[in-house]
């Protein structure tokens, strides 16, 4: 019986805290992104143990045995990255020598390299045999996409994990571990979350409006979490199933939603565009695009939906104002009597694309994204948005802050919002969820 076995036996483990360590120079270069420390902590999150510190060292024996000295005061320590055959790959022979732990030949590790091997043709020399040499005492997790496999073992009421690097050996092997976790530690309640998403309205706005709840709760269980031109909420509660997480959040939902239903985008994996594209086909509409400040944004946002072709006709770029009247066919007396940025364009816009794809939806932007124009009535960040659902159309004046580029995202999903919410005001679409 392996040494975690043991402890295990003894009574079980409660697994609160953990630090997750991702090494490889490759991330202090900026070459690419600790994606597998993201996906090991939200993994972590769905099981109620608190990740406190994630940390990226190099391809440096000493700069991984000072986050070792430094990280050891938890239940939970994650490393990431370095188990491969090259002489760079430092990270299990550091970690067994810091917990003076010895090398042997895992079987299962052994085997396992042995099939990945033979499946690609590969004759195993010494150093890819040395991928089944787990600290004694280790849990093997298999790796069907690699020679190195994950492993674990306790180190003085610590559990030490490690797994390789590799996007898609590192998901396999976490995934077992994660398993493992659930399973033979007998975790009896796991964190649930339920978000929201709210367009149009500032997060002070929310968290102020929410006081009494957060204060019941804790800000550990409700926060709010700001995305250009969106706001998401999210409730964190440790259930012992879906059942009794709905019977909980369903009470806080009803009075957020009493509170912030006009505000409110989607839910969960739906934010604003999914959301969107489930009211237009429930409506059986169709909707179209025209898009000055946004520039194509709202169309690429639109159409990153699978199965948006069912509702979204098409939609064009009318940047300029040549373009705007030979086009899209505005009236030139808008054009010269209100501006290109007016409400009087925005409305005319949704009219015309409507008209020109046939659809019952027509959405439109224009505004000043910076860092030239403005004007003392229309400032920099200023947008106008405008929908026609069957000629009964809505215009709104936002002003938003921040760069070029922030602004026009800001535009447009708070663009796509204003689509459901005339849809919910007007064709009394209720049941979004």
């Amino acid at each position: 019986m392996i040494i975690l076995d043991i402890y295990i036996s003894k009574g079980g483990y409660v697994v609160k805290k953990s630090v997750i360590i991702s090494v490889g120079t490759e991330h202090l270069h900026g070459e690419i992104t600790d994606t597998n420390g993201v996906y090991a902590s939200a993994d972590l999150h769905k099981l109620g143990v608190e990740v406190i510190r994630r940390i990226v060292v190099g391809d440096n024996e000493e700069e991984l045995i000072k986050a070792l000295k430094n990280n050891g005061d938890v239940d939970l320590l994650v490393i990431l990255g370095g188990l491969g055959p090259t002489r760079d790959d430092m990270t299990k022979s550091t970690v067994a020598d810091y917990f003076s732990k010895k090398l042997v030949r895992s079987e299962k590790a052994y085997q396992n390299m042995k099939r990945y091997c033979s499946s690609r043709n590969i004759s195993p020399n010494e150093t890819i045999e040395e991928q089944s040499l787990v600290p004694e005492g280790s849990i093997v997790f298999e790796n069907i996409y690699g020679t190195a496999c994950g492993f674990a073992f306790e180190e003085n009421g610590t559990i030490i994990a490690l797994f390789p690097g590799p996007r898609n050996e590192f998901k396999y092997t976490f995934d077992g571990f994660v398993h493992y976790l659930e399973k033979e530690l007998k975790i009896k309640e796991i964190l649930f979350d339920k978000k929201i998403y709210f367009y149009g309205i500032g997060e002070y706005t929310i968290a102020k409006g929410l006081d009494d709840i957060v204060s019941k709760f804790g800000y550990s269980h409700i926060a709010t979490y700001v995305h250009p031109g969106e706001v998401e909420l999210r409730i964190s509660l440790e259930c012992k199933d879906e059942q009794e997480f709905e019977e909980r959040v369903s009470p806080i939902l009803e009075v957020i939603k009493s509170r912030f239903d006009e505000y409110i985008g989607g839910y969960d994996d739906k934010t604003a565009v999914n959301t969107l594209g489930e009211m237009l086909k429930k409506e059986g509409h169709t909707i179209s695009v025209a898009e000055s400040v946004t520039g194509g944004k709202v169309a690429g946002e639109i159409i990153s939906v699978p199965g948006s072709s069912t509702y979204f006709k098409g939609g064009l770029i009318v940047y300029t104002d040549e373009v705007k009247k030979d086009i899209l066919k505005v009236d030139a007396s808008i054009l010269s009597d209100y501006g290109a940025v007016s409400a009087e364009c925005a409305k005319e816009m949704a009219l015309r694309v409507r008209e020109l794809f046939h659809t019952p939806v027509g959405l439109s932007t224009t505004g000043y994204a910076g860092p030239d124009g403005g004007t003392p009535e229309n400032p920099i960040g200023t947008v106008y948005i405008a929908v026609n659902i069957n000629e009964m159309v809505s215009v709104k004046k936002y002003a938003f802050p921040g760069d070029r580029n922030t602004v026009r995202e800001r535009a447009s999903k708070t663009a796509i919002f204003e689509v459901i919410r005339a849809l919910k005001n007007w064709c009394n679409y209720s049941d979004m969820k």
